[in-house]
């Protein structure tokens, strides 16, 4: 009746279906319905009067009806309600509109800790033709209404808080959590089966030379992972996908175990004699610590061959050099294997294989856990 008053809207928004979301563009396809309410004064009667028809359906033409605007929408601004759904008006003045629209909308997607990301979308409809003097919106109630929601495959729908900004503005935070259980099988496990591979290289045999041919192979295999997930994350440096740091350093550990095993082969090829500190460092790791004393004689662990014959007690030491092969007993019973570059290579592999395979399992299980938990070591950027 007087054109000086506000008229307050109340709106319920209704989540329908999440229809898509493009992580790359970061555009994102839902439906939703508003159910909105205000008061026009004018439209009020007494239900006794009129056979006690106590509403009525009226074409949305026919009345005022708030002109509401997506502030982030992907292409044009374009109205909400569009629809030619009617209006139901109440005797006591009350008019209720039910519209609903396909929205596309602009969602940035943060993809740090993929695939285990959880998104968080804001909507915001405002006015553009009226003022917080003219019109207000009221939100009645402070979650969007799931009782119509459909079911996505990708993307499941945690909760989506509503508030009201500047008396005018109506704001939904959509908030999604990634279906992760394809990506989990399809990127995560074959990533850390391909890492453990890595660890494995050094117990096989050094003159196989499948070595390097296995490490180099786990390392291509890496690249193209990164390429498939380059393909489904956004291309943005801030911040950076914490997988890729996890593929990053996989990569950089494989570059370590070629090393590792270039070292391996280069140690099983040498045929002049040990150093003796080096022998000392191989028998306290193989935890032979005793030194070689007293009488000894060496048999052959091979089958004996025609002809051979035990080596008699009390070679002379240069003759010991062609004995790689022998063990050596001592008075007390006791056999020990003459310390050769075979033995010092054994000895690399074993505590390589152990060493790399519980810092490989370590650093994977500390990384899927922070990307699970949705935490991590390195800062945001302010």
């Amino acid at each position: 009746m007087n054109h000086i008053d506000t008229v307050h809207v109340s709106i319920e928004p209704f989540l329908s279906s999440i229809n898509s979301l493009d992580e790359i563009s970061g555009e994102m396809i839902i439906t939703l319905m508003l159910n909105m309410t205000w008061k026009e004064e004018r439209m009020t009667w007494v239900p006794a009067e009129y056979d006690n028809m106590s509403s009525l359906v009226m074409e949305s033409e026919d009345l005022w009806k708030p002109k509401l605007y997506l502030r982030q929408s992907a292409f044009n601004v374009e109205q909400i309600g569009e629809m030619n759904n009617n209006l139901k008006v109440v005797h006591n003045g009350d008019v209720i509109w039910s519209t609903g629209n396909v929205i596309r909308f602009i969602c940035p997607v943060d993809a740090t800790y993929f695939p285990y990301d959880n998104q968080t979308c804001e909507l915001s409809f405002s006015s553009l033709s009226h003022s917080a003097k003219e019109m207000t919106l009221n939100a009645r109630s402070e979650e969007v209404n799931i009782s119509f929601y459909s079911i996505n495959s990708q993307w499941e729908f945690t909760n989506g808080p509503v508030h009201i900004s500047n008396a005018i503005i109506f704001n939904i935070d959509l908030k999604i959590k990634r279906k992760s259980g394809f990506l989990t099988v399809y990127i995560i496990i074959p990533l850390v089966f391909l890492g453990c591979i890595n660890g494995f290289v050094f117990l096989m045999p050094a003159s196989s030379g499948e070595r390097t041919s296995v490490a180099i192979t786990v390392f291509l295999s890496f690249v193209v992972y990164m390429q498939v997930i380059h393909n489904q994350v956004p291309q943005s440096s801030a911040p950076v996908p914490y997988i890729f740091y996890y593929i990053l350093t996989q990569m950089i550990y494989s570059v370590l175990v070629l090393f590792l095993c270039i070292i391996s082969l280069r140690v099983h090829s040498h045929t002049d004699e040990v150093p003796k500190g080096l022998k000392i460092l191989v028998s306290v790791l193989r935890c032979r610590c005793k030194t070689f004393a007293g009488k000894k004689c060496i048999k052959q662990t091979a089958e004996t061959k025609p002809g051979s014959a035990l080596v008699k007690v009390g070679l002379e030491e240069n003759a010991r050099e062609t004995l790689s092969d022998f063990e050596l007993e001592t008075t007390d019973g006791y056999k020990r294997k003459e310390i050769t570059w075979k033995v010092v290579g054994d000895t690399y592999d074993i505590f390589c294989s152990v060493i790399m395979s519980g810092a490989f399992w370590t650093f994977s299980g500390v990384s899927i856990m922070q990307m699970y938990l949705n935490i991590g070591l390195i800062s945001e950027p302010l």
